[in-house]
């Protein structure tokens, strides 16, 4: 038997993202994974994955597992309260997830 999200906030967002671009739906896809399937994002692998400047799309939780030693956009459904303190101190910004429908955005994603 499949399971549906009982979120009705993150059901909506799922739906918004599936019925966007190619890298939306992406997005969208993986949103609508089973919580068991979607891996947490520790800060070291953004750190070595993106550049100065980069936006990073993480579509799963952001952990405080590791340093943010550069200036990036983050756009993230969830994280720690240890880890937007890190990403403060670093010099980047964080943001919902929601707000990427807000502009067109392109930035990498990290799953």
């Amino acid at each position: 038997m499949k399971r549906e999200k009982t979120n009705p906030e993150l059901k909506k967002l799922i739906d918004k993202f599936k019925h966007g671009n190619k890298a939306y739906k992406l997005i969208g896809k993986y949103l609508s994974r089973p919580k068991r399937k979607s891996k947490p994002v520790n800060l070291a692998k953004i750190n070595k994955v993106a550049l100065d400047g980069d936006i990073v799309i993480i579509p799963t939780k952001i952990l405080a597992i590791g340093k943010l030693e550069k200036k990036v956009k983050i756009y993230s459904l969830s994280y720690s309260k240890t880890c937007e303190k890190k990403i403060s101190e670093s010099g980047s910004e964080l943001h919902n997830l929601s707000e990427v429908l807000k502009g067109n955005l392109k930035g990498r994603l990290i799953v």
